[in-house]
C-alpha cells in the first residue's frame, strides 16, 4: 500500500497536534494506563480512517501489535524509566531529557507502524461502516465490550479526533 501522504511523517504531523487537543491526551492516557491500550495504535486507527478511508479489522490490530512488539517494548521501557525518575523528584533537566527520548521513540514507533502497514493490504472503509470503525475494532481486539467505560471513552476520543482543527 503506497499512497500520497501515507508515511510515518504524515502520521506524526497528523497525530501530534490532535494529541495536544483538549481532552485527547487525558482519554488516551486513561485508555493506556487503566485498560492497556496503545496510544499510538489508537491514533493510527483514527488516522487510517479519517485521512485515508482505510479499515482496520480486529485481526489487523492483533497483527500490528505482534509486528510492533519489540518497538512497543522499547517505548514502554523508556516510559517506565521516565516515570520512575519523576518519583524521585529530581532535577527537571534530566527528566526533560528522558521525556524527549520517550517522544523520539514514540515518533519512531509511528514511522515503523506505517512502514509495516505498507506491506499489508488494508480494505477501503465501506460506506456503511459506522464512524469510529477502526477504534471499535481495536477495542474488540483488546476484548472490550461495546458498552461500558472503555467504549464510552473511545466514543469520546473519536469525537475529539474527528473534529476539524481550530
Amino acid at each position: 500500500m503506497t499512497q500520497s501522504g501515507f508515511s510515518g511523517k504524515a502520521f506524526r504531523d497528523w497525530s501530534w497536534p490532535r494529541y495536544d487537543r483538549a481532552g485527547v491526551a487525558e482519554l488516551c492516557l486513561q485508555l493506556q494506563d487503566r485498560h492497556g491500550f496503545n496510544v499510538n495504535l489508537l491514533l493510527l486507527a483514527a488516522w487510517l480512517e479519517l485521512e485515508h478511508g482505510l479499515a482496520l479489522s480486529a485481526k489487523d490490530c492483533d497483527w500490528l501489535q505482534a509486528a510492533l512488539s519489540d518497538e512497543t517494548a522499547l517505548v514502554e521501557a523508556q516510559r517506565r524509566l521516565r516515570r520512575q525518575f519523576r518519583k524521585l523528584e529530581a532535577a527537571d533537566a534530566p527528566y526533560r531529557v528522558l521525556l524527549d527520548a520517550e517522544l523520539a521513540l514514540e515518533g519512531w514507533w509511528q514511522g515503523r507502524a506505517v512502514d509495516k502497514l505498507t506491506s499489508r493490504a488494508l480494505a477501503r472503509l465501506p460506506e456503511s461502516a459506522p464512524a469510529g470503525h477502526n477504534l471499535a475494532c481495536y477495542r474488540e481486539a483488546r476484548g472490550e465490550a461495546g458498552d461500558g467505560e472503555v467504549a464510552e471513552r473511545i466514543r469520546r476520543l473519536w469525537a475529539l479526533l474527528k473534529a476539524p482543527q481550530v
